[in-house]
């Protein structure tokens, strides 16, 4: 809402709030949000006012009193203002804003508006673009909704129906390399038919596009990060939305798989947005292991030049054994303790399992052994 207020600092508050169709109470929020000092643009006005009276044809000479019953001001502000080149800011934490078409706004890395992540993600990295290039994930278009717009290329796996500016994955996946500068990506994250994934009935998510296990997640990530990257161009952005799992043992994080995966490709992380989900809170349950999920990540990638990838991989080959010998330890601490509990736990079950069942047939065996020991010995 704040969007819409046309701030003029020759305004009153409430003018500005009439003519901008807004509450006052938005206004005054426009103007704490982007540090705009009243005060002081109400001197300036003043300043500027008495300087250009003075400066009319007919009115260079004119007295104190003269030029305050024109204005409408006190004598002693005509004389401060008369004899002041420019009125000084002496707040040190907010800055004039007199000129409404150079209102900025420090862009934040968290918001609770996924709209206002995409807006502030075309402003910052797409090089003056209105929109993304791609959309490879477009589904029902929500990012487009509120003033960014769609993409002149959209792609989904199950197109939506009535979307005619939706054309089927497959086209994408026969486009040549380096087609677009831009691309954004946004998966599902709900695993369906897997009772040891929370989440599984959530309506919001098509039926079809909904993800049938760990494995299934990991394999769809790689294949789309892998075609985003061969449909980039150098130096092209990737923009992938991920949200962690909660699975029973813990979570799986969903957005460590997709970091792997962009410096597998070539991509490399410039920029981390994180959106705040609106969720209800729920009792603690006695069987929680970790804090619920309530965000999710926007990841924005760079495509990296084959010069400069061939660079990063000389540079690899001619580590020497020591650094290769520590990374390796890293990564091997790290896969021990981001690796995804649920396919531990199921590989111990099947080990517990397969030992119970041999277990079991040696005792059978014993025990039979024992049988005809003791059958022997009645015999005899």
């Amino acid at each position: 809402m704040s969007s819409k207020v046309k701030y003029n600092p020759e305004k009153s508050i409430e003018e500005i709030a009439n003519d901008s169709g807004v509450t006052v109470a938005t206004v005054r929020r426009y103007i704490k949000d982007n540090n705009i000092d009243r005060r002081f643009d109400e001197r300036y006005l003043k300043c500027k006012m008495v300087h250009d009276y003075y400066n009319q044809e007919g009115h260079r000479f004119d007295t104190y009193e003269q030029a305050s019953a024109a204005l409408g001001i006190s004598k002693n502000s005509v004389m401060k203002y008369a004899n002041m080149p420019s009125p000084k800011n002496e707040s040190e934490t907010k800055v004039s804003m007199v000129d409404p078409n150079e209102i900025t706004q420090s862009i934040l890395s968290v918001s609770e508006n996924q709209w206002e992540i995409i807006a502030n993600i075309v402003k910052l990295h797409l090089e003056g673009a209105l929109t993304f290039d791609c959309d490879l994930t477009i589904g029902r278009g929500s990012f487009y909704n509120h003033g960014t717009p769609r993409p002149a290329n959209c792609f989904d796996k199950y197109p939506v129906r009535g979307a005619d500016d939706v054309r089927h994955l497959e086209e994408a996946e026969q486009l040549p390399d380096e087609q677009f500068r831009s691309i954004i990506i946004d998966l599902p994250y709900i695993i369906n038919n897997d009772p040891f994934i929370e989440g599984s009935s959530l309506p919001q998510i098509r039926e079809e596009s909904r993800l049938t296990s760990i494995v299934h997640l990991e394999d769809t990530y790689e294949y789309m990060v892998g075609l985003a990257a061969r449909l980039l161009v150098p130096g092209g952005k990737l923009v992938f939305k991920v949200r962690d799992i909660p699975t029973p043992n813990g979570q799986y994080f969903a957005s460590l798989t997709v970091l792997a995966l962009a410096h597998k490709f070539g991509l490399q992380l410039c920029d981390t947005f994180i959106e705040l989900l609106n969720l209800r809170r729920k009792r603690l349950n006695i069987s929680d292991k970790t804090a619920r999920i309530a965000h999710c990540y926007y990841y924005v990638f760079q495509k990296i030049s084959a010069g400069r990838q061939k660079e990063l991989q000389k540079a690899q080959k001619t580590k020497p054994k020591e650094v290769v010998l520590q990374e390796a330890q890293r990564k091997k601490r790290w896969m021990e303790v981001h690796s995804n509990t649920f396919f531990t736990d199921q590989l111990s079950r099947c080990n517990y399992i397969e030992e119970s069942e041999n277990k079991k047939m040696r005792r059978n065996i014993a025990e039979h052994s024992k049988i005809r020991r003791n059958g022997k010995d009645e015999a005899l």
